[in-house]
């Protein structure tokens, strides 16, 4: 810049360094060892199921979906939550 030139009101933005946990979920499942599976956290549970954060959250308070307290956070192994909904609830076929 030259020194005519009017300052930005605000610094340039710097490129934010992705959280470890960001790094953790982008490490495909088949470098983890074996026997382990990474925890989601609850956006990633609510895309997979094609479900609003508001509902999974219901889903927690009813019981219905296992889920790690960490803290304030909460996670969760997709291994856990598939199996228990296909063995603890049924899919209907609308009746006409």
């Amino acid at each position: 810049m030259t020194p005519n030139q009017p300052q930005p009101p605000f610094p340039p933005a710097t490129p934010s360094v992705p959280s470890p946990v960001a790094v953790f979920y982008a490490t495909p499942p088949d470098t983890f060892a074996p026997g382990t599976e990474p925890f989601i956290d609850k956006p990633e549970l609510a895309r997979r199921l094609g479900r609003t954060l508001r509902s999974v959250d219901t889903y927690m308070a009813k019981g219905m979906i296992p889920y790690y307290k960490l803290g304030r956070t909460v996670a969760f192994k997709w291994s856990e939550v598939d199996t228990h909904l296909r063995t603890h609830f049924r899919v209907c076929q609308r009746s006409v």
